[in-house]
C-alpha cells in the first residue's frame, strides 16, 4: 500500500463499498489502515466462489433453473449498483461468492468499480478479457452500465454452457 496509485484505488473501493447495502453484495463492515496495509473487515461468505462451484458440476454446466436462480441475484445486485451510479466493471464467476447452502450469491471485488454518472463515458481498459464488452476491447469510450450488462450475459452463458462465448 506504499504505492500512491494502489492506495488511491483501494480508498475508492472502500468509499464505494461503504455506501452499498444489498443482500447480494458482500458487506464491508469496517476498514482501517496501517502504514503499509489496508484491512477490510467484510461479511463472511463461506460457500466458495461461483467459479469453484461450477467446476464441480458435470461439464461445468448448471441446470437452467439453478443458473437462473443464482444469476438473478447477481442481476439484482448490479441493478442496485447502477441505481447508485456504481459500475462494477469486473463481473465474473470468481467475483461471486456463495453461502454454504449454495443458494445465496454475493458480489465482491469492487476494485475496478467507478462511481460516476452513467451518461459520462470513460476509456479505461479494465476487467477480465473473457467478460469484456466489445467497446472496452476496442478501446473506445463507453458507458459503464452497458459493459456490466454485457458481462452479465457472458456470465449466464458460462453458467449454462460451461464455457465462454468468446476467447479472452
Amino acid at each position: 500500500m506504499i504505492e500512491p496509485n494502489r492506495k488511491k484505488s483501494v480508498k475508492r473501493e472502500m468509499k464505494i463499498m461503504e455506501k452499498l447495502d444489498h443482500p447480494n453484495i458482500a458487506k464491508l463492515y469496517e476498514a482501517f489502515e496501517s502504514p503499509k496495509q489496508v484491512f477490510l473487515i467484510m461479511e463472511y461468505v463461506n460457500g466458495g466462489s461461483l467459479h469453484g462451484y461450477l467446476k464441480m458440476k458435470p461439464n461445468r454446466q448448471m441446470p437452467e433453473l439453478e443458473a437462473k436462480f443464482l444469476w438473478r441475484q447477481v442481476v439484482q445486485a448490479i441493478y442496485y449498483c447502477h441505481q447508485r451510479n456504481v459500475t462494477h466493471r469486473d463481473i465474473k464467476l470468481e467475483n461471486i461468492l456463495l453461502d454454504e447452502t449454495k443458494t445465496v450469491a454475493k458480489l465482491i471485488d469492487f476494485g475496478f468499480s467507478t462511481c460516476i454518472p452513467h451518461e459520462r463515458k470513460v476509456k479505461i481498459f479494465c476487467g477480465t478479457p473473457s467478460y469484456m464488452a466489445p467497446e472496452i476491447v476496442s478501446k473506445s469510450e463507453y458507458s459503464g452500465p452497458p459493459a456490466d450488462i454485457w458481462a452479465l450475459g457472458v456470465l449466464l452463458f458460462a453458467l449454462l454452457c460451461g464455457k465462454f462465448p468468446f476467447k479472452g
